[in-house]
C-alpha cells in the first residue's frame, strides 16, 4: 500500500489515469444497471398483457350481450306491428266485402222500388247491369274495388246477386234486356257457370262452404226460376256430380 502512495506522489499523472478508469467502470455499471431495470420492466408489461386482454374481451362479450339483447328486445317490439298491419288488412278487405254486397242490395231494391213506368229507373238499370258483368267478368271496378280482391263467401254472394238482378228485371220489364248491348245477355248462364266451378273447388277443400254454397244455390234455383233442364244446358261447369245433387233437390 505504501508503495503505491509512493509511487502515486512520483508519478501524479496516474491519479486522473485511475480516475478515468473509475469514471469508465461506473459509466458501465450504470448502463447494465438501466438496462437490467429496463428489461425488467419490458418484461412485467408483457405478463400484464394477457390479464388487459381478458378484460378488453370481457367488456367486448358484455357489450355483443347488450347488442344482442337489444336486438330481441326490438324484435318484440314490432311483432305488435305486423299483427296490427294484418289486422288493417283484413279489416280493408272486409270493409270492401261490405262496400259491394251493399251496391248490389241497392240495385235489387232500386228495382223492387221503381215503377214500371219510370224512364229514368230503366236507364239506371242499364247502366247497372253493364257494371256489374263488367266488374265481375271483364275486371272494371265499383267504387274502386275488383271482383278478384273480394273474398270467395263474398265472390258467391255477387254471383248470386247478379242472378237475382237479372231475374227482377225480366220480371219488371219484360223482353227489356232486349234492348241492352248483345254481350250482356249471357249474365245469367256465365254467372251460373261461374257459381258452379267455384263450389266444385270449393268442395275439395272446405267442407262447411261447400254445403253453403250448394243449399244457397238451391235457393236460387227455386227463388229464380232456374230449372234444372236450364243448368244441364248452360252450365258448362260444374261436376255431373254437383250437377245431380242440384236435379235431386
Amino acid at each position: 500500500m505504501e508503495k503505491i502512495k509512493e509511487t502515486l506522489k512520483k508519478h501524479p499523472a496516474l491519479y486522473a489515469v485511475i480516475g478515468i478508469i473509475i469514471g469508465v467502470i461506473v459509466t458501465i455499471l450504470i448502463i447494465i444497471i438501466l438496462n437490467t431495470l429496463d428489461y425488467k420492466e419490458k418484461n412485467s408489461s408483457n405478463s400484464k398483457n394477457p390479464e388487459v386482454e381478458t378484460k378488453t374481451n370481457k367488456k367486448a362479450s358484455i357489450e355483443d350481450d347488450k347488442d344482442q339483447s337489444s336486438l330481441e328486445e326490438n324484435t318484440n317490439i314490432t311483432t305488435p306491428e305486423t299483427n296490427d298491419s294484418t289486422k288493417n288488412n283484413n279489416e280493408v278487405s272486409t270493409n270492401k266485402d261490405e262496400t259491394i254486397i251493399n251496391y248490389l242490395n241497392e240495385q235489387t231494391e232500386s228495382i223492387n222500388n221503381g215503377a214500371e213506368s219510370d224512364v229514368s229507373l230503366r236507364e239506371k238499370i242499364k247502366t247497372s247491369f253493364a257494371n256489374i258483368y263488367n266488374f265481375i267478368f271483364n275486371g272494371s271496378t265499383i267504387k274502386g274495388i275488383t271482383f278478384k280482391e273480394l273474398r270467395t263467401e263474398t265472390k258467391l254472394k255477387a254471383l248470386e246477386k247478379s242472378i237475382e238482378l237479372d231475374y227482377k228485371i225480366d220480371q219488371k220489364f219484360p223482353n227489356y234486356k232486349d234492348n241492352i248491348k248483345d254481350k250482356y245477355h249471357d249474365l245469367k248462364e256465365k254467372a251460373i257457370n261461374t257459381y258452379l266451378n267455384m263450389t266444385e273447388d270449393i268442395c275439395t277443400n272446405n267442407e262447411s262452404l261447400c254445403t253453403t254454397a250448394k243449399e244457397n244455390f238451391n235457393t236460387m234455383k227455386n227463388s229464380f226460376a232456374i230449372t234444372y233442364d236450364y243448368i244441364k244446358e248452360k252450365a258448362k261447369s260444374g261436376s255431373e256430380k254437383l250437377k245431380e245433387w242440384l236435379k235431386n233437390r
